[in-house]
């Protein structure tokens, strides 16, 4: 099985910037052109079997009520795109069961919660079966969960090796960024990312760091103590950030108590203790939440069912590719026959 999972919000504001001048009957379509045109690309090149959409919701969320100033500065969306949200999400209704937008989480939340449904927990895979580099066609063969977005909040995901995210570089090239592109890039493993995020912060969600810690040191501290969990453990700190499984590491724990009580690292220790609060309130809000009440239907989706919607909008050029996706979808058939 291969899922397509698609961050609604992000799609929805590249495409509205990327045909920023197009109308129908004086009235602007450029978003909902770009967005369905994107998706139909993606799914000509990914074949998936499952088609899923997630939205954000104008709406506070839980974070807003734990730090007020959460996400502030951001400019505000402008009404030429906020029109084009409504018609975007009735397409999507069309064509899958599987659009989510939940009042009080972010699109990130979710994706992280269908993800979750859609496949085994972390603990049950089986990383030894994953080559460190794989070509896209071996991706492509095996079960997965693609995820189209910018956002690097959801790279906590990659813990799960089946995740990986899609970029698109033009309209006929992609390539993929999964657990083995994250630690080559970052020199992290994926469930070190939300304790990275609590030491540097985050500006563009307002999220405050520990000042005086920047990405490499940031860095080297975690690649020396496993965990921030495990830090303030063998600190005799009472702090729960959730990911205390390094203590059953005898060799990661002899290296973070050498790490943590080398004299020429107390500046840096002591600032970390100093900022246990600000650290714990970044981790709680970085860390992505399961949403209640989530069903995600395995039903395939069907793109037919848009026609009439592409029609209304006079998408001529979406209707040819739609029969290009078509014909896509009649050679997989074919091709498990055999």
């Amino acid at each position: 099985m291969k899922a397509l999972v698609i961050d609604t919000s992000y799609l929805i504001y590249r495409s509205y910037f990327a045909y920023p001048d197009l109308t129908y009957k004086g009235v602007h379509t450029g978003a909902i052109y770009g967005f369905i045109k994107t998706v139909f690309t993606l799914i000509n090149q990914l074949l998936p079997d499952i088609l899923v959409f997630a939205c954000d919701t104008p709406e506070k969320t839980w974070r807003h009520k734990i730090l007020p100033t959460y996400k502030t500065g951001r400019q505000e969306a402008e009404e030429q795109m906020i029109s084009q949200i409504e018609p975007i999400l009735q397409w999507c209704n069309l064509v899958t069961q599987n659009v989510f937008l939940v009042s009080g989480f972010e699109a990130d939340d979710l994706i992280w919660t269908v993800c979750n449904h859609l496949q085994k927990g972390p603990e049950n895979l089986d990383n030894s079966e994953l080559g460190i580099f794989e070509t896209s066609q071996e991706i492509l063969q095996r079960d997965q969960f693609l995820i189209f977005s910018a956002d690097r909040d959801l790279y906590q995901m990659l813990v799960f090796p089946q995740v990986n995210f899609v970029i698109q570089h033009n309209k006929k090239a992609i390539s993929f960024f999964g657990k083995n592109e994250f630690e080559l890039k970052f020199n992290l493993k994926p469930d070190q990312w939300v304790d990275f995020k609590s030491l540097v912060g985050d500006a563009s969600d307002s999220l405050k760091g520990v000042d005086g810690i920047g990405p490499k040191t940031a860095t080297k501290i975690l690649n020396e103590v496993g965990s921030l969990q495990l830090l303030f453990e063998i600190m005799n700190l009472s702090v729960n950030l959730g990911n205390s499984n390094t203590l059953k590491n005898e060799e990661i724990l002899a290296r973070a108590k050498t790490f943590i009580f080398d004299p020429k690292n107390q500046k840096l220790i002591s600032k970390i203790v100093l900022n246990v609060k600000t650290i714990e309130q970044t981790h709680l809000l970085a860390t992505l939440q399961s949403v209640p009440d989530i069903q995600v239907s395995k039903n395939p989706f069907d793109l037919e069912k848009g026609v009439p919607f592409l029609e209304k909008y006079n998408f001529q050029s979406l209707q040819k590719l739609l029969e290009i996706n078509r014909n896509q979808s009649i050679d997989k058939e074919q091709i498990a026959l055999f």
